[in-house]
């Protein structure tokens, strides 16, 4: 992927997930709509720093064509992601919403599942519409 397409990449993957993630939020929470969306644009600004970074090397030690990546690969590249993650969003939930680590370790396995699910399906489709995009189409063959 080029430095562009990684950006583009990132920006959708957040914004898509800001969507879902506070509008499921609000369901299963008691804490406000301003203070979720918030805690999810800074959670968003960070996973998108961490997505360029943690994807440069990842795409550096899987190498080769993305649509040709297995089942295998795109969980490998989902749960380390996320596990990776969780080092910056656990003290910043604690510390907007005010809970425990408890209650933030629960919070943010929450989301680690969700988004564990939403990487999986998102790249997959990603990939799936890009390479259909950046395929050349096929010339009209001579008629005998």
């Amino acid at each position: 992927m080029t430095t562009k397409e990684r950006i583009f990449h990132a920006l959708l993957f957040e914004l898509t997930a800001i969507l879902l993630l506070v509008a499921l939020a609000t369901f299963v929470s008691e804490k406000s709509l301003p203070s979720l969306t918030g805690l999810a644009v800074v959670i968003s600004t960070i996973a998108m720093l961490w997505n360029y970074i943690f994807n440069i090397f990842f795409d550096r030690i899987f190498t080769g064509a993305r649509i040709n990546r297995t089942t295998k690969i795109r969980v490998i590249h989902s749960l380390a992601f996320e596990f990776g993650l969780v080092i910056f969003t656990v003290p910043l939930i604690m510390w907007v919403l005010e809970v425990s680590l408890l209650k933030a370790l629960v919070m943010d396995f929450g989301a680690v599942i969700f988004f564990v699910i939403y990487t999986y399906l998102f790249n997959l489709l990603y990939d799936l519409i890009s390479h259909r995009l950046q395929q050349k189409p096929v010339e009209n063959l001579p008629q005998t």
